[in-house]
């Protein structure tokens, strides 16, 4: 995986509070963290 900087984390974090989700039922949430895997995965 690589390394992330800081403005990246940063939109990430804000990203991810822009998905409105019930607690369980994080769907969005998890694609949109296994496309964010997979794309560091390719990179890394």
């Amino acid at each position: 995986m690589t390394d992330l900087d800081a403005d990246a984390l940063i939109k990430i974090r804000r990203d991810l509070h822009q998905i409105p989700e019930l607690a369980l039922h994080e769907t969005r949430t998890h694609d949109y963290l296994m496309q964010l895997i997979k794309s560091c995965k390719r990179h890394g």
